[in-house]
């Protein structure tokens, strides 16, 4: 009992390697011997449970292990078209009957993936997916199973950006790397998970020697840059309620953390892509929404602070952006007259 219980362990240990009893037992003995031990076992009360596990296992060993599969498939040569692929669906049904048969040794998509074309690779793979209007919503759901992976695996930012990404072989071009986007995203997921635990960039930045001052040639540039790498310059109306923009939002206030003295508003890069008159209409719409009241807010302040300090727009200028030229009978009724006066 105690070898079943360390291949229990190892597979625990190292889920991208599991193994299965009958596998290791398969490799000690030939099939008349190993058939013959399980037959005499199953009088035995406290084996019989056992024995029945490795009939099971021993028939799925029979159409090989889900990772084979994926391999007659030819799934690990498909690359980024991988989640448009036919062949997907036939293994993932092939996985549903393989798990329910095998309790002990579930197997997922995102450790296969992982296990057959590597960390990078598949960050790659998955930032490509999410470009893709058809592979959008299955690839986010796979970058979030792959950050909880990665926290199962006790890896931590430090251990991603240096060993698994290689970013700290960047320098000061770090923020012109599309990964280190897909990077701060599982930053946020690692801290919203490890109370207590929590990094911010810099503190990351230092502790895998990267100078700080090093990176300030590019600060101004960089709130541009994972803006355009979030793909935020195309989101319309819906800017505003994007899961992503509010990612966006904390990047700023913790990229800025250190660089105080370049700290530019989240205006000034919203007006380079988007008219006064989106933005108050983004405004208008995720007011509407509980979750993203905050988020409007905060933008509306910005961008009011901007029309006073920055942009010197007149009253008459405000009263036009704002579509209250346009308001007729509701100019009293609706949501923006307050704000003008």
């Amino acid at each position: 009992m105690k070898w079943i219980k360390y291949v229990e362990d190892l597979n625990k240990a190292n889920p991208d390697k599991k193994t299965t009893l009958m596998s290791v037992l398969a490799k000690q003995y030939d099939s008349e011997s190993l058939a013959k031990m399980m037959e005499s076992a199953k009088d035995v009360p406290q084996w019989a449970k056992l024995v029945l596990q490795l009939e099971t296992e021993q028939k799925w060993m029979a159409k090989g292990t889900p990772n084979d599969y994926f391999k007659q498939l030819k799934l690990d040569k498909v690359g980024k078209d991988v989640l448009r692929s036919t062949q997907l669906k036939t293994w993932l049904n092939y996985v549903k009957e393989y798990n329910a048969a095998n309790p002990k040794y579930q197997a997922t998509l995102i450790g296969t993936l992982a296990a057959n074309y590597g960390e990078v690779k598949l960050v790659k793979m998955l930032d490509e997916a999410m470009k893709v209007k058809d592979t959008a919503s299955a690839a986010k759901k796979l970058q979030s199973e792959l950050f909880q992976r990665w926290i199962q695996l006790n890896w931590t930012p430090e251990y991603i950006f240096a060993k698994v990404l290689r970013l700290d072989q960047d320098g000061n071009k770090l923020f012109r790397n599309p990964l280190v986007t897909t990077w701060g995203k599982y930053l946020i997921a690692f801290n919203r998970d490890n109370y207590g635990k929590e990094t911010t960039i810099w503190r990351m930045l230092a502790a895998t020697g990267i100078d700080p001052d090093d990176l300030r040639p590019v600060a101004d540039k960089a709130p541009e840059q994972f803006f355009a790498m979030m793909g935020l310059t195309d989101k319309g109306h819906n800017l505003l309620i994007s899961p992503e923009f509010a990612k966006w939002i904390h990047y700023l206030d913790d990229f800025y953390d250190e660089l105080r003295n370049s700290r530019k508003t989240m205006m000034t890069t919203l007006r380079n892509h988007y008219d006064d008159k989106s933005l108050v209409n983004m405004i208008t719409s995720a007011s509407k929404i509980s979750k993203t009241k905050d988020i409007a807010k905060s933008v509306e302040f910005e961008l009011f602070k901007t029309w006073h300090d920055v942009s010197y727009k007149t009253t008459d200028e405000i009263f036009t952006i704002l579509n209250l030229d346009r308001a007729g009978s509701s100019l009293f009724t609706g949501p923006w007259l307050d704000t003008w006066i």
